[in-house]
């Protein structure tokens, strides 16, 4: 590479109106060859890419501001930013030198050092193989060792889904109009918990009981409240818009105690936990997703086809949607009770 820098080098000078001797083109060259040893020159359009101070070549934060602008969260984008920053301090290679064995050798390592599962592997995996398929497409590099790189076989476990008795044992267990509030939400909309946090009060259409979702790949889309869950939240709105200094804020769901601000992931999240302390009787765990996966079941053992499930969960493709229901024990046990005998 740089040799094709300096032959390169050679002929623009060359082409500049200067009249340089051979002693002189000769000490220009030696400059040159004992600056470029400080360096590693990778040719991109004409322009040199060179690792940042921290070892961490410059590419990584072009990918990753990249990967913002199409919309990912930025606990993903810290994600990619954090396993690409310890697989070049790792490898201590610029990205130009990296071979497909380099890759392997760093997830088997990185997998011992750390005891992941082969589903938290094949993730880092296709992080790492992304960043290096942006930067061959951009030209930063001139091959793609990922191509190399195969995909980590792992068995996908059923996901949790909730019964319907097992539903009512946490309406039954919320005591709060907030919490009720909350369950009935997720299980009308199956809706993401970052999807939650971030409705407004103008957001819901009371009068056709649709709402609206800002969530995923910073995308807007629309779902529906039930009348179980359109009476919570009113119940909710009535008693929390009764506290002085809550009534100004613009979201549905807030803090209970002053400055009664929007509601946080985390703490969404431990809401469903206090609620799910106070049951002795499921033997599962229970997280905000448990409802979208419950909701969506439920909706598709009832007789709710596939793509309707899909625009309803704002999945981008139905595979995604098949998923929640292939892995679902209940459902195939029905079907197993409606076919064999």
């Amino acid at each position: 590479m740089y040799n094709d820098f300096k032959n390169d080098f050679i002929s623009d000078l060359a082409q500049m109106d200067i009249n340089l001797n051979k002693q002189q083109m000769s000490k220009i060259l030696a400059v040159l060859d004992g600056t470029a040893n400080k360096y590693d020159i990778l040719n991109r359009n004409n322009r040199i890419k060179i690792m940042n101070n921290n070892g961490i070549p410059q590419s990584v934060y072009d990918y990753i501001h990249c990967k913002k602008s199409e919309g990912l969260t930025s606990e993903t984008l810290y994600i990619y930013r954090i396993i690409l920053e310890i697989f070049f301090h790792t490898v201590n290679k610029p990205p130009e030198y990296i071979e497909a064995s380099d890759i392997m050798d760093f997830l088997r390592d990185y997998q011992e050092k750390n005891h992941i599962s082969n589903r938290t592997l094949d993730k880092y995996r296709q992080y790492i193989c992304c960043y290096f398929e942006f930067i061959h497409d951009y030209g930063y590099i001139q091959r793609n060792p990922a191509h190399q790189v195969k995909k980590i076989k792992y068995e996908v476990k059923p996901m949790p889904v909730l019964t319907e008795y097992e539903v009512e044992l946490i309406r039954e267990a919320c005591i709060t109009r907030r919490e009720k509030a909350i369950i009935e939400f997720f299980l009308s909309t199956a809706c993401r918990v970052s999807e939650l946090i971030k409705v407004k009060k103008s957001d819901i259409n009371w009068e056709t009981d649709e709402v609206i979702l800002f969530g995923k790949g910073n995308k807007y889309g629309t779902s529906f409240i039930t009348p179980r869950c359109k009476l919570s939240l009113q119940n909710y709105l009535k008693y929390r818009d009764e506290i002085e200094g809550s009534e100004g804020s613009e979201y549905l769901f807030i803090k209970e105690r002053y400055p009664y601000t929007q509601l946080t992931k985390r703490a969404v999240e431990n809401i469903i936990d206090k609620i799910m302390m106070r049951i002795t009787d499921i033997n599962k765990k229970v997280s905000p997703h448990t409802y979208r996966r419950t909701s969506s079941t439920n909706a598709y053992l009832r007789g709710m086809n596939l793509e309707d499930i899909r625009g309803w969960l704002r999945h981008e493709s139905v595979r995604t949607t098949e998923i929640y229901i292939r892995n679902n024990t209940e459902h195939v046990h029905g079907e197993h009770r409606k076919y064999v005998y």
